[in-house]
């Protein structure tokens, strides 16, 4: 039985209960620096008066009370209608820490073992093929797979399957000719089939690579649950934290209040990107398919940062907090392989880590944790300057910008809005 914490969590900012952005209703005992915060306003306001991006909504929250909220510029540019805090935003892949703790705390009712082999709830997932080479008239070369991928390995992407930012291994050649196709699929069980269907593109254990394991892992939740991974997510996560803004994105649900999602035309000028397959979804996305507010994630992002305690009471044990925010990667695999590599960043159980020895190359402290989505959406926790923060922007990154601007500027800049003493 899943405790009651009820639906609005004591201390933590609900999606249409936040504090005022006024500075001087700050605690004296907060460890913000207002001149810090003041840049980040003019620079966020900068960019949203320029249309790089629509708009912004920002939360800094540190353990003594400092906290630091506001919007910018506009939900939707045509419309009018100006960001409010209570903002919806599709936070793409920021949906994946939240599933990650669904799964942990179906780890802690004894539902679910990390070392369980994913072929124990997913029969087609036996039998993996892996690519290893392409032959002279481009066909894909494989041998088997040498063990069984296992939950372990969905959560800290290590599986082997198709992975975004290394497209030398020779099974990604495959995944880019058919990654559309996964967006096609009518449910999340069809999903599981269709990933199940392609090679690894390393054998399990072996490798780290970005990839569709939380999809894999909302299958899962649904095989074990005997529920959608809508409802489960909703039981585990989402009603005990107050997150009562957060569900996921379908075709057909109502928009009226859903940040309107921009890319750049040719001439860099903001245009809404009405073709998106994130709003064309057939099935839960559960990898990246949540839709959530600034507030709500800032209530994940807390409970987070408390070690899993919410009200008094352990949500979330501080065994599985630990395991998802320490770097689960051996050396040999060096800085995760995205563009977030600058961050000196390994990966544990549902976050990037960042890591002393890997090279920090951000303002961020060894030990943070963090995580970002492609629709221009980022949070991070450090728990040596005790904050929690989140921006949320909707932007689809092209050719023609830099794809993690926000994330960059942010974390240095929300970093060095910390004043220890």
């Amino acid at each position: 039985m899943i405790p009651a914490f009820g639906l609005v969590v004591a201390g933590i900012l609900t999606g249409c209960q936040m504090v005022s952005s006024d500075m001087s209703e700050q605690p004296e005992t907060s460890r913000l620096d207002p001149v810090q915060l003041s840049r980040i306003s003019e620079h966020l306001e900068a960019n949203s008066a320029a249309q790089s991006r629509a708009g912004y909504v920002v939360i800094i929250r540190n353990g003594t009370g400092g906290e630091y909220v506001k919007a910018f510029g506009m939900r939707d540019i045509s419309a009018g209608a100006p960001m409010a805090l209570d903002t919806e935003f599709r936070i793409a892949s920021l949906t994946k820490p939240v599933v990650s703790a669904a799964v942990m705390r179906l780890v802690e009712r004894g539902d679910l073992r990390l070392t369980d082999p994913v072929v124990r709830y997913l029969p087609e997932f036996a039998q993996m093929e892996v690519g290893v080479g392409l032959a002279e008239d481009g066909t894909l070369q494989t041998e088997p797979a040498k063990r069984a991928i296992t939950i372990y390995d969905l959560l800290t992407h290590t599986a082997g399957l198709g992975a975004s930012g290394q497209a030398e291994l020779p099974a990604n050649v495959v995944y880019a000719k058919r990654y559309a196709e996964f967006f096609e699929q009518e449910s999340l069980a069809d999903a599981s089939k269709w990933i199940a269907s392609l090679p690894l593109v390393f054998q399990p254990g072996e490798g780290w690579g970005y990839s569709f394991s939380l999809d894999v892992l909302g299958r899962i939740i649904e095989v074990r649950t005997g529920k959608s991974v809508e409802d489960a997510l909703e039981e585990l996560v989402l009603s005990p934290l107050g997150m009562t803004h957060t569900y996921y994105n379908r075709a057909g649900i109502d928009r009226s209040n859903l940040a309107t999602l921009y890319i750049s035309d040719a001439d860099g000028k903001l245009q809404p990107f009405e073709d998106a397959a994130i709003d064309k979804m057939r099935f839960p996305m559960s990898g990246g398919g949540l839709i959530s507010t600034a507030g709500d994630y800032m209530n994940f992002l807390e409970m987070m940062r408390r070690r899993g305690e919410v009200n008094g009471e352990q949500f979330l044990s501080q065994a599985s907090v630990e395991a998802m925010t320490r770097n689960a990667l051996p050396e040999a695999m060096g800085p995760i392989r995205l563009e977030l590599n600058m961050m000196g960043a390994g990966f544990g159980l549902g976050f990037g880590v960042v890591s002393e020895d890997r090279g920090i190359q951000s303002l961020l402290a060894p030990g943070d944790y963090f995580w970002a989505g492609a629709t221009d959406t980022f949070a991070f926790v450090s728990p040596s300057r005790d904050i929690s923060a989140v921006i949320l922007s909707q932007y689809w990154p092209n050719e023609r910008t830099r794809e993690w601007d926000t994330l960059y500027d942010f974390a240095d800049m929300a970093s060095a809005a910390v004043v220890q003493p």
